[in-house]
């Protein structure tokens, strides 16, 4: 796993950001693939869990394409805060993250294209990816 980083100014370089974020942790990492699709030699993704008031995460729009994002409990264990993180369902090797899905275009920044935002308790969990 990466080293974990809260840097906020250091993420706004690699992503668009909202205002009024309190807080983050951040990482990238490189896609692995064990369903037989073969990623570039640089492909990364990007996870960021954000914190914002209620008003900001009011303002962010919905995506018309609410799914369930399962998430590797060593990533969660990383990114989200403990007392959050024990409030969500695990199931095996996953933290299955159930809460409103927003739309991921909105934090794309080249080289990186938006996979998935999700709330997930007073955060949210942003997900991008370069291809």
């Amino acid at each position: 796993m990466k080293k974990i980083s809260n840097d906020i100014s250091e993420l706004g370089k690699w992503i668009s950001l909202p205002k009024d974020i309190t807080s983050v942790n951040w990482l990238v990492q490189p896609v692995v693939s064990k369903f037989g699709a073969v990623p570039g030699p640089s492909d990364t993704r990007l996870y960021a869990i954000l914190a914002l008031p209620k008003s900001a995460v009011n303002l962010l729009p919905i995506s018309p394409y609410q799914t369930t994002v399962r998430l590797p409990v060593i990533l969660a264990q990383t990114l989200i805060p403990d007392q959050t993180l024990s409030t969500l369902k695990v199931d095996g090797d996953w933290v299955v993250l159930t809460e409103t899905n927003y739309d991921a275009s909105l934090f794309q920044r080249m080289p990186y294209h938006g996979v998935y935002a999700i709330q997930v308790g007073e955060y949210v969990l942003v997900c991008l990816q370069t291809m």
